[in-house]
């Protein structure tokens, strides 16, 4: 059974109706106004909601941590409203585009690998999307240590040098 809305286009009022239908599946047929008004991408499919329901599901059986479970699902929520297009239709440049969005967003390299680790999981472990293949990660930065000037270091161990030499005499 179809159902079909006419409500006003102010962002708050479809901020709200996301809300509202937070947990019922949605399927949105006119890719005009998902353009006009991106909050709409908020709202999931129920192949979508049955796809989140199976990361989670699958994360249980394997044991993974709370933080990892709950960091993975927020990696493939944040992906989904990222989409455009349904999760079926989904390709290996979709989720490309969102690894890139992320570095773009100055993101670390750790998050971005964490975010790689969770959709591989996801799309290929979970979900059995075999065609997505190559997975790029992010090097991470190289640091330099933390060298001490010559007076820092002496006024460090000065202390100890006193301590040694009082201990001596």
């Amino acid at each position: 059974m179809e159902k079909c809305w006419v409500i006003s286009g102010r962002k708050s009022t479809i901020l709200v109706l996301c809300h509202v239908l937070e947990d019922v599946p949605v399927e949105l047929k006119s890719p005009p106004l998902v353009e006009r008004l991106p909050e709409l991408l908020q709202l999931q499919t129920g192949d979508e909601k049955a796809a989140l329901q199976k990361l989670r599901d699958t994360l249980k059986m394997k044991g993974y941590s709370i933080k990892t479970q709950k960091a993975y699902i927020g990696h493939a929520e944040r992906y989904l409203r990222m989409l455009s297009i349904p999760l079926r239709d989904a390709e290996s440049q979709h989720t490309r585009a969102y690894l890139l969005k992320l570095s773009e967003e100055s993101r670390s390299s750790s998050y971005v690998n964490q975010a790689v680790s969770a959709l591989r999981f996801w799309l290929v472990t979970v979900l059995d999307r075999s065609d997505l293949k190559q997975w790029i990660r992010p090097k991470r930065p190289k640091k330099l240590p933390v060298v001490l000037s010559e007076g820092r270091t002496d006024s460090l161990f000065s202390p100890v040098q006193l301590m040694l030499c009082y201990r001596i005499i």
